[in-house]
Order: C-alpha cells, then sequence, then structure tokens
C-alpha cells in the first residue's frame, strides 16, 4: 500500500465533492469545524474579544439559514400532506384518510403533550439550578444595569 502525500488528488475523494451533494455538505462541515476551531480563543491564533466579535459577525448567515429552513418546511409539509391527500381521487376515500388523518394528528399531539408534562412535574428540571452558583461561575455581580449609549461593532449583528 502506498501513501500519498495531499499535494496529488484522491480520485475517489474528488469524484465525490466533485459530483455528490451529501459529500459536499461533509466536507463543508469538516471546513466549518476546522475553521471555527483555528478562529477560537482556544488555539491562541485569535484574541478571545475578536473571535466574539468574528462569530457574531460568522452567526448571521447561520441565523438567515436556519430561517429560512424553518421558513420552508412548514408549507412544504402542509402541501405535500394535502397532495398526498388529494391524489386519490376519491370523495369517499379522502372523507376517510383525512378523518384518519386528523384523529391520528390529535392523538398523537395529546400523548406527546402528556409525555412532555409528567416529565416536567416528575424531573421538575429548574429546581436543581443553584443561581448564585451560576452568578460566580460566569462572574455575574447583582448590579444596577447600564444603558450604554455609544455604538459599538457589537450591537450591529
Amino acid at each position: 500500500m502506498e501513501i500519498k502525500s495531499f499535494k496529488y488528488s484522491i480520485p475517489q475523494i474528488t469524484y465525490l465533492v466533485k459530483k455528490k451533494l451529501w459529500a459536499q455538505v461533509l466536507f463543508a462541515l469538516f471546513l466549518g469545524l476546522v475553521f471555527g476551531m483555528i478562529l477560537g480563543p482556544e488555539f491562541g491564533i485569535v484574541e478571545k474579544d475578536t473571535a466574539e466579535i468574528i462569530s457574531d459577525w460568522l452567526s448571521i448567515p447561520a441565523n438567515l439559514f436556519l430561517k429560512i429552513i424553518q421558513m420552508i418546511i412548514v408549507p412544504l409539509i402542509f402541501a405535500s400532506i394535502v397532495r398526498g391527500l388529494t391524489s386519490s381521487g376519491s370523495l369517499e376515500q379522502l372523507q376517510k384518510l383525512g378523518l384518519g388523518v386528523s384523529l391520528y394528528f390529535v392523538a398523537t399531539t395529546v400523548i406527546a403533550l402528556i409525555i412532555g408534562i409528567l416529565l416536567v412535574t416528575i424531573i421538575a428540571p429548574g429546581n436543581f439550578i443553584d443561581s448564585s452558583l451560576i452568578r460566580e461561575s460566569f462572574g455575574i455581580e447583582d448590579a444596577e444595569p447600564i444603558q450604554s449609549t455609544e455604538f459599538s461593532i457589537h450591537d450591529i449583528p
């Protein structure tokens, strides 16, 4: 087995990156991870304040992307359900299927709500948090809020 340098392209990886969308996504995720680690304050290349500014600016496209996905997903799911229901062609079958889907939707929603409410009442997740320890660990003091009127680079995103 011969080990090649990164200077020479590997045909299988080149094919995946050029032809397959999932490989492009994984490659971009890997590059983003490496880029984030390099720009992080733990690596020592960038100072902590600069890293915060960079992360604030780089989070803008990420948040926009997530909001666009959320905006598209709900109408897409609704349209696919309506399309599936109307593709049967028969009005009687559509009524049966619509009633069944409606009952299924209501039943699964009720079950999810019951499970969520029971888990929250049993576990009571907020009771285990000591606010004084959180204030100490983050260095938060009980002080009056200061109203700043000056504009900084942190205010833009």
